[in-house]
């Protein structure tokens, strides 16, 4: 019976003990409660545990229902709050406050309220000398001020949150730190800095690949086209970051989306539109109780109302959003307010409520827009770019003592391992008991071991045998799979005919169903290239078969009856491969689906033909679909021929050949499918790179989306630029 026997059964006899140990004595319970469902949590509540146990549940509780439930989440921390005693650690005391500070500033839009907390949550960080959470709460400090239109304030704060992120190299704070100096400086019509910070911000989310940071991301740009009069491209970045926020279910962010939108719709005289966008907005503000969305969105209504002629409905809605902006000391929006109702009154002739609500909107506007103002800013920002500079050199200066701090550092050296000898002379102390206790388990366990040891000497021959067939079938698939790439295309012909193209590839197992397909024939003058995706019936040993026959039906159908237009050749291929399954005693209804195209590298005129599959093309950078027709290469009843779509495409135009594996891939934060539409939004967003970057970036947003989980089917999409 060897040591690791006894251990192995000793572990297992105490890891009730050992689980009951570490929640009696660990007081950082925070992570252990992120990883147990609600009912966990609610039952931890109403436990003996510790209270920072149960203010890490209510905190974990409160920012579960931040998206579907402010008022839960409300009371979630108002729950954490009950719990805090003044002996409470500074950490959680900052952590509720910030809680607080968030749900009323991003999700409820009370910014006088989230001020409150969030100088009340810095108090406590800073006594905890952790810069991830005092840069946590100089970040949130910088938003709150920044809603309010307190510019020297919030970047002050944001610069503050950049120092303490950089010490410990937090990216992700790093990137939010950005974002929210460009809207500063965006809000100030200082573009070029705007645009700037922007870019730090992308830099680092284009790294992470998450949706709803390209989202945020889509809406700034937005506002930067907007605010310099191209309505399109405010429109096209503002829609994608719509889609985004409606992909994941965000209706903070949706409903900001449909307030970006509704404003750009107004400036493209789209009114009806606009009011629609605006209603959504408003919609999931009072569902969300963002105050500063609601009051926003009663200023665009307000707008539209003015252009209507409506000048009553306009200054009941501009009256409701100057109560709601008063309230969260929202004083940009205060202003535009002001200036709106000013105008209606004027319609009205009512030149006296005019006059004093004009007079209130220059007031305002002038505090935030004014040169002191940008000048402040900017000198803060460039105050702290050379106390960095500063701090560089005075490091550069401090590495010259490294030298005597060396020989104290040799002494401390001695006298620790001193120390670290009576130590250890105790430890051993303590090993002899274990030693002791572990003897005392070793008899106790001796005789079942010898008992297991039998048991287990039959168990590893029985693994021998299977280990034994496992290796030889595996052996056999290999060998299968050299077969396979047999019938596919040389990547050095299709680079020399497509010399702009890629074929991205990814079997599921080592023998695949999915295959591509590529040929040359010469046709009076012309030379047409003709290339597939094809996806046959299953995936594995048995899609690999099917993979044959498909392929074998397609050359022959090129070769011996010389028949080159897509629709054609997939009517021919279905009757060879119908053929081939004949001869089988049972009814074989296997088969595949195809996407086809025939390219004539002269005229740059494509024929295509489809079979379930679909072709995707970019023409002058607009995305385009011919759907493939609805029935597969195999045995249907009533089948009917595949038509023949032609088109031609310009130089610089490119199309895309898929089959169906990548888009019904399971991944992603909520474990869904990737889908034909998340798959378009890439092809787009990366439509300007080469196509082997872009074959790149489809490995990695697959790879990313799978994450641990299982590949679902085979892969395989090829792309062509001409």
């Amino acid at each position: 019976m060897s040591v690791g026997e006894i251990i192995y059964i000793l572990g297992s006899k105490l890891r009730t003990l050992a689980f009951i140990f570490i929640l009696f004595f660990c007081s950082e319970s925070e992570l252990f409660a992120k990883k147990i469902n609600k009912d966990s949590l609610i039952k931890i509540l109403n436990s003996n545990s510790a209270d920072t146990a149960k203010i890490s549940a209510c905190l974990v509780l409160s920012a579960s229902f931040k998206e579907t439930s402010s008022d839960s989440s409300l009371f979630y921390c108002k729950l954490a709050a009950g719990f805090i005693k003044p002996t409470t650690f500074p950490k959680w005391k900052a952590k509720v406050n910030l809680f607080f500070c968030r749900l009323y500033n991003y999700t409820m839009g009370d910014f006088s309220t989230a001020e409150k907390y969030v100088e009340e949550a810095l108090k406590y960080a800073i006594q905890t000398k952790n810069s991830r959470l005092i840069g946590d709460v100089y970040l949130s400090r910088g938003a709150v001020y920044g809603s309010q239109g307190n510019y020297e304030k919030a970047i002050g704060s944001l610069l503050k949150a950049e120092k303490y992120f950089t010490v410990i190299n937090y990216q992700i704070g790093l990137s939010s730190v950005y974002n929210d100096i460009g809207i500063i400086n965006y809000n100030q019509q200082d573009y070029k800095n705007a645009l700037h910070y922007y870019k730090k911000g992308m830099n680092i989310k284009a790294v992470r690949n998450r949706p709803e940071d390209m989202a945020s991301a889509y809406q700034n740009i937005s506002g930067v086209y907007y605010d310099l009069g191209n309505y399109d491209s405010a429109f096209h970045y503002v829609d994608l970051g719509l889609k985004i926020s409606l992909m994941m279910g965000d209706l903070v962010g949706t409903a900001m989306s449909y307030s970006g939108k509704a404003m750009v719709l107004r400036k493209m005289n789209r009114f009806g539109e606009s009011l629609k966008c605006e209603e959504n907005a408003k919609k999931l503000a009072i569902e969300t109780g963002d105050k500063y969305m609601i009051a926003n969105c009663y200023n665009g209504i307000a707008l539209i109302n003015h252009h209507e002629k409506k000048y009553d409905a306009a200054i009941e809605n501009y009256l409701l959003s100057i109560k709601i902006n008063k309230e969260i000391k929202a004083r940009k929006e205060l202003a535009e307010a002001y200036g709106g109702i000013s105008k209606a009154y004027e319609e009205l002739k009512n030149y006296k409520n005019a006059f004093n609500y004009y007079k209130l909107y220059t007031e305002l506007n002038d505090s935030l827009s004014g040169e002191k103002i940008k000048k402040n800013v900017h000198d803060i920002q460039i105050k702290y770019e050379t106390a960095k500079k500063e701090k560089e050199i005075a490091l550069l200066n401090k590495t010259k003592t490294q030298d005597s701090l060396k020989i104290e550092l040799q002494e401390l050296q001695v006298k620790d391992k001193d120390l670290q000898i009576e130590k250890r002379q105790g430890q051993i102390k303590y090993l002899i008991v274990i030693a002791i206790i572990l003897a005392a388990f070793g008899i106790w366990i001796y005789n079942a071991l010898r008992n297991k040891q039998k048991a287990n000497s039959i168990i590893q021959l029985q693994k021998q045998l299977v280990d034994e067939k496992q290796k030889e079938i595996t052996d056999s698939i290999t060998y299968a799979k050299r077969l396979q790439q047999a019938i596919l295309p040389p990547d050095k012909l299709i680079k020399k005919t497509l010399p702009e193209s890629f074929v991205f590839y990814k079997p599921k197992d080592i023998v695949a169903g999915d295959f591509y397909w590529c040929e040359v024939v010469k046709e009076a003058e012309n030379e047409l290239v003709l290339i597939a995706a094809a996806d046959c019936t299953g995936h594995g040993v048995p899609g690999a078969m099917v993979s044959i026959v498909c392929s074998d039906a397609l050359n022959r159908t090129i070769k011996e009856f010389k028949i080159t237009e897509p629709g054609k050749i997939l009517d021919k291929a279905r009757e060879l491969v119908l053929e081939t399954f004949s001869k089988s005693e049972s009814e074989v209804k296997d088969g595949m689906d195809i996407s086809l195209c025939s390219l004539n590298t002269k005229t740059n005129e494509i024929k295509w033909s489809g079979a379930n599959n679909p072709l995707w093309y970019f023409q002058n950078e607009i995305f385009k679909e011919i759907k493939g027709h609805k029935q597969p290469i195999g045995m249907i009843d009533l089948p009917t021929p595949f038509p023949t779509h032609t088109l031609t495409l310009q130089k610089g135009d490119s199309f895309y050949l898929i089959t169906d594996g990548f888009a019904d891939q399971f991944g992603g934060p909520k474990g869904k499918k990737f889908k034909y539409k998340h798959l378009q939004e890439t092809l787009i967003s990366n439509l300007n790179l080469s196509l082997d970057q872009q074959k790149l970036v489809l490995n990695e947003s697959f790879d990313n989306w799978k994450g641990n989980l299982e590949q679902v089917d085979d892969v395989c999409i090829i792309g062509v630029r001409l």
